[in-house]
């Protein structure tokens, strides 16, 4: 007989800590779920840290694969590291509609008007499957984004928990977001973050020619920067290029667009990979986009 249960599935490959964090920058409360590689307890050596947003899908998702690159057989063997996954309790989660635009968007980023007709389509209102309002909650909060406050939340208040449970190299950050959390990376880095040195942008969410990304990234030059060794690496799903939906064509091209501004004139110090990823659409990318991301920027060797 099924019984109900509130404890989640256990996943022997994947050695997790929960907890749930009040922050003071976003005024919400964060579920964080943080992963340690199968080898952690054999080394005293410190070991990187990785931030994945959405991590109500990335810790699932990734907790069966990124063991898997670690191993001396993979085709790419990557250092290990510990991944900390930025995500919401259950109330949290269920307002992802707004929660997510809120601390995934760059303030003042522009709504794409591509994006209206995408998204009434993909909630089903005109069917009856969402109510109009859940339209209105969307786009609400994806015009009034604060994605600043989420990564002041993560080098101010969760990364000292991080560090003061785990073993983990102060040196050695990094973020990895997909979607609007791709176009989050691209905005901390066109900011002149110094806390990250890895920048994962999958399928980065630039969908307005105006993006707030453009003009960060031309005043960190005209400002000379200082060097800051860091590893950028963005992709691009194909499919996301060829495929119906215009607002993820727009993507596409606005992080082309990106790519060719950082590999013209990169900023000091930064290296620069990136993929585009065949046979995936956006939807169904981001497992490749991560592990796209982990494989080049944590490669061994």
């Amino acid at each position: 007989m099924a019984a109900n249960a509130t404890q989640s599935m256990f996943n022997p490959l994947d050695r997790c800590t929960y907890l749930e964090i009040d922050s003071d920058h976003v005024g919400d409360r964060f579920a964080i779920s943080i992963s340690l590689p199968a080898t952690y307890d054999l080394t005293d050596d410190p070991l990187p840290v990785l931030y994945v947003t959405d991590g109500n899908i990335a810790a699932p998702m990734t907790g069966g694969v990124a063991f898997s690159m670690f191993l001396p057989e993979a085709a790419i063997p990557c250092r290990p590291f510990i991944q900390v996954n930025i995500g919401y309790p259950e109330d949290g989660a269920r307002r992802m509609l707004s929660t997510r635009n809120r601390d995934l968007v760059p303030p003042g980023e522009r709504v794409a008007p591509e994006m209206i007709p995408y998204m009434r389509d993909h909630l089903g209102i005109d069917e009856g499957l969402a109510p109009e309002t859940a339209l209105d909650i969307f786009f609400d909060s994806y015009a009034d984004g604060h994605g600043d406050r989420l990564l002041k939340f993560i080098e101010e208040e969760l990364h000292p928990q991080v560090a003061a449970r785990f073993r983990a190299d102060a040196w050695d950050v990094g973020f990895f977001g997909y979607s609007f959390g791709g176009l989050l990376a691209l905005y901390a880095l066109s900011c002149g973050n110094r806390f990250f040195v890895k920048y994962g942008a999958g399928s980065p969410g630039i969908m307005v020619d105006d993006s707030v990304v453009f003009g960060l990234y031309e005043t960190m030059l005209a400002a000379g920067a200082e060097a800051h060794p860091a590893h950028l690496h963005l992709s691009i799903n194909i499919h996301e290029m060829e495929g119906p939906v215009r607002a993820y064509r727009k993507l596409a091209m606005g992080a082309l667009r990106f790519l060719d501004q950082a590999m013209a004139d990169p900023l000091p110090g930064l290296r620069i990979s990136s993929e585009m990823i065949p046979g995936q659409d956006h939807e169904a990318g981001f497992i490749d986009a991560y592990r796209s991301f982990v494989r080049h920027t944590y490669r061994r060797g």
